[in-house]
């Protein structure tokens, strides 16, 4: 097969493209656009943290994690599958691992309201309550409507 039946696609088009497909949940078509980015760029820590993502969100966990792992080894600091990775261990249940990735995060991202809603929403379901109401004040004190952690503030 010659490169004019197989152009390489324009990867930021196509990481844009996969995140309105995503933003609409429309997994399926996310997955098909991303293996044609993947077949040019196998290591593009971009598309494959946009991979795990949706085989995250399509309860496809061994794939999703294998995935992350593959970002994060490329990309330690990369925030979206710090994210993520966050995300899958409180799904698993893994809550002291989800702790140290929030605990990590706000690290490099002290005034983030994102990793401060997403710690206080863990430390909701593990019933540290004085701790989550800290961490959504904090939140919302660097965004006075960030849903999250209005959400949170509402449940404790």
């Amino acid at each position: 097969m010659s490169t004019s039946d197989n152009p390489t696609p324009d990867l930021p088009s196509l990481v844009s493209q996969a995140h309105a497909l995503i933003d609409r949940r429309r997994f399926l078509q996310a997955r098909q656009l991303l293996a044609t980015g993947i077949q040019h760029d196998p290591d593009n820590t971009q598309l494959l943290y946009l991979c795990a993502f949706v085989d995250f969100s399509t309860d496809q966990t061994a794939s999703a994690e294998q995935t992350l792992n593959k970002v994060l080894a490329q990309e330690p600091k990369h925030y979206g599958a710090r994210i993520l990775r966050g995300e899958m261990y409180e799904s698993q249940k893994r809550y002291p691992d989800a702790e140290a990735v929030w605990i990590d995060l706000l690290k490099d991202y002290p005034e983030d309201p994102d990793c401060y809603a997403h710690y206080a929403d863990l430390m909701l379901r593990t019933f540290h309550f004085d701790k989550a109401e800290r961490l959504t004040k904090e939140g919302l004190r660097l965004e006075p409507t960030h849903w999250q952690c209005l959400y949170v503030a509402y449940l404790i």
